[in-house]
């Protein structure tokens, strides 16, 4: 027995020393080998590194120099005309004659004086010759004389009156349309003749509703006549026929209206936006992109405030900061917490469906 004690005490060493090696920590060893393991199986994708990017904006519209606004002429008073000076198409200036106009009864009056002026300019030549005759005095052919010299008077105040009552023109510019004609009738403040403002010079263009907005910033659009800057003054807007649209008028200043031309205006800007590409967002309730750790490739969805559209991606104005990985293409095919091995688009190429 004493000889067998020695080899038994020496497997039994064996033995314990292989069950202590066998129990080190078995736990770890096998969460070890599931993260091996899950990634080693987490799918390859495609993602974007999110950063700044200078996004320029060109306009163009063409529109046509020209005045802005029509102004027309209107009668002070009722009455009737009795003079239009001017036809449709002439250049008139400021504060020129367009039109007479006489009061209600002022052409009844003046036909009544003319009459008179008529009658008595005869009783004057009768009186001469029967004073040639002898067969009246000095007195009868005085008094016929006096009579025609006040009804003369009386005519020639009235047609004072009557050519006293002028419209002139309001403003500088050709006229358009004449909206009254001779012996006509008109009411007070009724338009007699319409005219180009030619005092008010610009360019119209029509842009779409939502891009009013780019006219708010002087320093961002131009006016170019002929490879010329134009100044530009005031800038307004009037409906258009059609529904989603403006018409917008720019007031050009020192500019003489001396033919009518195409000027184009010009709108450029240049700023800074955090863009994602548009495969990468999705929307439910709310806009969403999937977020990757960098470190574990853990999935997680991130709502995020979207602006402008550009032609390289979506404006993201809150919810991402620059750096952050995002997923590229099919963003629900990988739900929260998930797990994926990222790689740069250009390494991983997009799906089939993207191409």
């Amino acid at each position: 027995m004493r000889a067998i004690w020695p080899a038994t005490a020496l497997l039994l060493a064996v033995v314990i020393l292989a069950l202590s090696a066998c129990s080190d920590d078995p736990a770890e060893e096998a969460s070890d080998d599931d993260a091996v393991q899950e990634t080693r199986s987490a799918p390859l994708v495609a993602v974007e590194t999110v950063h700044y990017e200078e996004i320029p904006e060109k306009r163009r519209w063409s529109g046509r120099l020209g005045p802005l606004a029509q102004r027309s002429a209107r009668s002070p008073h009722r009455g009737t005309i009795v003079g239009l000076e001017v036809r449709e198409g002439e250049w008139v200036e400021r504060g020129q004659t367009l039109a007479r106009i006489a009061g209600p009864a002022a052409g009844q009056r003046q036909a009544v004086h003319a009459e008179r002026v008529r009658y008595l300019r005869q009783e004057l030549e009768r009186w001469e010759r029967l004073a040639e005759a002898d067969a009246a005095g000095p007195a009868e052919v005085n008094e016929a004389r006096l009579k025609l010299l006040e009804a003369e008077q009386q005519k020639a105040d009235l047609d004072a009156e009557i050519s006293g009552e002028v419209i002139v023109a309001p403003a500088s510019g050709r006229v358009i349309e004449l909206l009254a004609a001779n012996g006509v009738h008109v009411e007070g403040g009724d338009p007699l003749v319409l005219i180009d403002d030619d005092d008010n010079l610009g360019v119209q263009i029509v842009v779409a509703a939502s891009e009013t907005e780019l006219f708010e910033d002087r320093d961002r659009f131009v006016v170019i006549d002929e490879g010329e800057e134009l100044s530009v003054g005031d800038v307004t807007y009037s409906d258009y026929p059609h529904p989603g649209f403006v018409t917008v008028q720019i007031q050009l200043e020192g500019v003489e209206n001396d033919r009518r031309r195409q000027v184009e205006v010009r709108y450029e800007r240049s700023d800074q936006a955090l863009l994602v590409p548009w495969t990468a967002v999705a929307s439910d309730d709310e806009q969403w992109v999937a977020v990757v750790d960098a470190e574990t490739g853990e999935v997680s969805r991130r709502a995020v405030q979207l602006g402008r559209a550009h032609q390289a991606g979506i404006e993201v104005l809150g919810g991402l900061d620059e750096g952050e990985q995002i997923l590229r293409y099919e963003p629900r095919n990988h739900a929260e917490g998930d797990r994926v091995q990222a790689r740069p688009v250009d390494l991983v190429g997009a799906p089939q469906g993207d191409r």
